[in-house]
């Protein structure tokens, strides 16, 4: 954090001597040398709120920035294939969806038929497969 100059410069500016100033001696020189001073104070507060202006802009970007590099997704090649990755992961499960969608409706479907009291042993394998399937594609998409 920077440390405002305004307070500075304005103790230094006011401390300084009439005889200080580059004025010729005449009654109206303490008058200029006030108004010059005030002018100057005036032109620094002015400057000195554009740089917190300037400083907040650069915040917001740098923040924007960060949100954007959070929830932007990648796409990345390797020997492997194409690999598409999301920060929030929720882009990879999105993709899977249409896949873990149909295993999700059989693996309800067989638990009804569980619950009402089928005795196939197929259902109860069904059921553990869809349960592996799922879980697998869910662990596969972050």
């Amino acid at each position: 954090m920077r440390t405002p100059l305004i307070p500075l410069i304005s103790a230094a500016l006011l401390s300084l001597p009439a005889t200080a100033q580059e004025a010729p001696p005449t009654d109206s020189a303490p008058a200029t040398a006030q108004t010059s001073v005030e002018l100057l104070l005036q032109r620094l507060e002015e400057q000195e709120q554009r740089i917190r202006v300037l400083e907040r802009k650069l915040e917001l970007a740098a923040e924007a920035q960060t949100a954007a590099t959070a929830s932007t997704p990648v796409v990345a090649a390797s020997t492997r294939g194409f690999n598409f990755r999301s920060p929030d992961s929720a882009n990879s499960i999105r993709l899977r969806l249409p896949y873990i969608e149909p295993l999700n409706l059989l693996q309800i479907e067989l638990m009804k038929r569980h619950r009402a009291g089928e005795a196939d042993e197929r259902i109860g394998e069904g059921i553990q497969l869809t349960i592996n399937a799922i879980a697998t594609a869910l662990r596969n998409s972050g």
